[in-house]
């Protein structure tokens, strides 16, 4: 499933159904298209820990927790996509757990650029969080017996209007499971946002600022390997010959495989180096001598010659052959 093509519009309601890793119950809310939404048939269960939505989850004890989808590079995913849901939601960032998706297909491409991450999931998510706040204002109206008109959410906690009395989302979360979602949940109004567009701290910075922040490259998993990928210099080269002998001879390098990448234009090859860490990876690829191809190229591009051009100030957009 991606966020970017029509695949996400047309994707079955199984797909969107998560299995918590304890007995779950709760709703699961599918994306149908930009405009609607629908409930899937939930499941029953002791509520540890249960799914609104693959971006939202409710805990027991009332924690939010808001999945980011997309990759946070530095241009502020990891606040403005939980922002969108938390808006509607009624929840504050304070409040939530921000988590980064684990790859699994039902949260989408999971890529960062072409500026399309508060594009694309600008109306799903903010009708995602809506929808859930709606259902969850009904469950606690039909507990009290009032008009749904008497409550209000805030907070996580949804309140009776005139009084002290509240719920917590995560108390009402079972009964809310079992009611239809809303077709055409009411999103906010510009006015009445008090999260997006507001001067909010960013969660993440003292973690990145500190050092705590876990990276990427700061994964290790059992059998883990390494790669370090030699491109062509040349745009769109072609790979003649490999000379792999003096790679091969450094301590912790596995393997060298030749790769291709599928691109929009034409494919591209690359060499890439594998070894059991990234050292050894790095001088592997160092070491090795390729032979590359343009011949087949009507325009060429010299990484080092685009550089020299760049400092000369006569750099500019290149486009691909």
């Amino acid at each position: 499933m991606s966020l970017n093509d029509d695949n996400f519009l047309r994707t079955g309601r199984r797909d969107f159904i998560k299995r918590a890793s304890l007995a779950t119950l709760g709703l699961a809310i599918g994306i149908d298209s930009f405009s609607k939404i629908h409930n899937i048939t939930p499941h029953n269960g002791t509520v540890d820990n249960f799914e609104i939505n693959p971006f939202i989850l409710i805990g027991l004890d009332n924690t939010i927790t808001i999945v980011n989808p997309r990759n946070d590079m530095g241009q502020g995913t990891l606040h403005s996509v939980p922002a969108m849901i938390a808006e509607e939601l009624e929840v504050s960032l304070a409040q939530i757990k921000i988590i980064q998706s684990d790859g699994q297909s039902k949260y989408g491409a999971q890529t960062s650029g072409n500026s399309s991450s508060i594009r694309r999931l600008w109306l799903p998510l903010r009708k995602a969080g809506a929808a859930t706040k709606e259902m969850l204002i009904k469950a606690a109206a039909r507990q009290w017996g009032v008009l749904e008109s008497e409550c209000y959410a805030r907070e996580a906690r949804v309140f009776r209007k005139g009084s002290d009395t509240s719920l917590t989302y995560g108390e009402l979360a079972g009964a809310a499971s079992k009611l239809e979602v809303p077709a055409d949940p009411v999103l906010k109004h510009p006015a009445d946002f008090s999260i997006i567009g507001k001067d909010i701290k960013r969660a993440e910075i003292p973690a990145r600022t500190n050092g705590k922040a876990v990276y990427g490259i700061d994964i290790e998993v059992p059998g883990m390997v390494y790669a370090s990928i030699l491109h062509s210099p040349m745009i769109f080269g072609k790979i003649v010959t490999i000379e792999d002998s003096d790679t091969l001879k450094i301590p912790g390098v596995l393997r060298v495989i030749k790769c291709e990448r599928k691109m929009i234009h034409r494919d591209a090859e690359s060499v890439a180096v594998i070894a059991t860490d990234w050292w050894a990876a790095l001088k592997g690829r160092n070491a090795l001598k390729v032979q590359w191809d343009n011949s087949n190229l009507t325009e060429t591009l010299d990484t080092e010659d685009y550089f020299k051009k760049l400092c000369k100030g006569e750099g500019g957009r290149h486009q691909p052959p």
